[in-house]
């Protein structure tokens, strides 16, 4: 099926949907341009306004069923949108990566906050920013294979600039790391690195926001996706 990617993703608590939902664009492979292996994801935009016609039409149609299974959690539908209409892929009843950071850049309430409301029920809405966020995923060989890491990308220094404020610290989310008598390196098992996130009131700030970030960090041979959000 051709078309345009949309995902549509909310919390269920057991018994309906919190509000509000979200939507997220994914660029699967590897390389700018959508050239390349497919990776699951290299980056992602998404954002909390504008959600409910897409909603409304797919996954908020699924609450009775939902409802019988007693799920409670994060849940998200990936579609194809065209000219015919709306076409299921998948769903992810778990939380997505890089999906989980992306969307905690637009949260308002913490996650403790969230998951407590979706628990208890006590509240069927949370706070989020409006805007759009993009989540930029930055891996080293042999990614997104396994075989030749050990050689390739392992125990290399991560390193920063020295004007990194806090507000960049907190738009990096890590992934396999490990910290070696004081120095961050890379670690794990195939190179996934981190998840570099940024905030905008359009894509194209949020871009911006997310790309100055990844400028300021200094991993030898790192590889990622320059157009995420293009």
């Amino acid at each position: 099926v051709s078309g345009v990617e949309v995902g549509v993703g909310s919390f269920f608590n057991g018994r309906e949907f919190l509000k509000p939902a979200n939507l997220d664009w994914e660029h699967k492979r590897f390389f700018p341009g959508d050239v390349g292996e497919l990776t699951g994801e290299m980056g992602t935009v998404v954002t909390y306004r504008r959600a409910e016609k897409i909603f409304e039409a797919t996954l908020g149609r699924l609450e009775p069923k939902l409802q019988e299974s007693g799920y409670c959690g994060y849940i998200n539908l990936n579609t194809i949108v065209n000219d015919d209409g709306l076409w299921p892929l998948e769903f992810t009843s778990r939380f997505g990566y890089p999906g989980f950071p992306i969307l905690d850049a637009l949260h308002a309430d913490r996650w403790d906050e969230i998951f407590s409301s979706m628990i208890s029920r006590k509240k069927t809405t949370f706070r989020t920013h409006d805007g759009y966020s993009v989540g930029v995923v930055m891996t080293v060989p042999p990614f997104p294979y396994s075989e030749g890491y050990e050689r390739l990308g392992k125990n290399v220094p991560i390193n920063f600039s020295d004007n990194m404020t806090e507000e960049d610290r907190d738009a990096i989310h890590y992934g396999e790391v490990a910290m070696q008598e004081g120095q961050l390196v890379t670690a794990g098992m195939i190179g996934y690195i981190a998840v570099v996130t940024g905030r905008g009131s359009t894509v194209e700030a949020a871009r911006e926001s997310a790309y100055r970030v990844v400028n300021k960090i200094v991993i030898p041979n790192a590889r990622y996706r320059n157009d995420i959000g293009d």
